[in-house]
């Protein structure tokens, strides 16, 4: 294990603070939905709730095995990134393509077994953070047009990715629960 490059102080707790009240929000956001209204498509185009949430999943179970790859002692500040991070993911009118290796499913999925499913890839960086050092650059996998991250960045990325979906959850859940039986009846 190297030695941290750059002081951390609050930084990082504050960070996985806010990853920790984000992650708690997500499964409280998911289980205002039920099993239906989960898997309906609210939108012409638009992914289920179900499929929000296993993109989530998908694109945060990937993290720990890039805090146990390649490392590299930054010669910045390990927090430099947060500003674009922030700037990229939390412009909630900016649309983006996801990358096909975190393309949900199109599969019905439960709701209490998506809600366990996210708390686990959550708990599972939340573990794995905490015997890291933040401060170096994880070098194994980058984010296209943003670089590599440093341990500290992959955190913030994970928080500002899961803000952008919780906004995107809202308005599906909101238009899930306006539907009457009758737009149901194709379900």
């Amino acid at each position: 294990m190297h030695m941290q490059t750059f002081p951390l102080n609050g930084v990082a707790q504050d960070s996985i603070n806010r990853l920790k009240d984000t992650r708690h929000q997500l499964a409280n956001l998911i289980s205002k939905f039920n099993d239906t209204q989960f898997n309906l498509q609210p939108f012409e185009g638009s992914w289920t709730g179900s499929q929000v949430v296993d993109h989530i999943r998908k694109s945060v179970k990937g993290i720990p095995s890039v805090f146990s790859g390649n490392t590299n002692v930054a010669s910045r500040m390990p927090d430099e990134k947060f500003d674009l991070i922030h700037k990229v993911f939390l412009d909630f009118e900016a649309r983006y393509k996801a990358p096909e290796f975190i393309i949900p499913a199109k599969v019905f999925l439960h709701v209490n077994e998506s809600v366990d499913r996210i708390n686990k890839a959550f708990d599972t960086i939340l573990i794995k953070s905490a015997s890291i050092d933040l401060s170096l650059i994880y070098s194994d996998f980058e984010i296209p047009m943003m670089g590599r991250f440093t341990g500290l960045e992959w955190i913030e990325f994970v928080n500002c990715h899961t803000l952008r979906h919780i906004n995107q959850l809202k308005k599906i859940h909101s238009a899930v629960t306006e539907m009457d039986d009758s737009d149901l009846s194709g379900v």
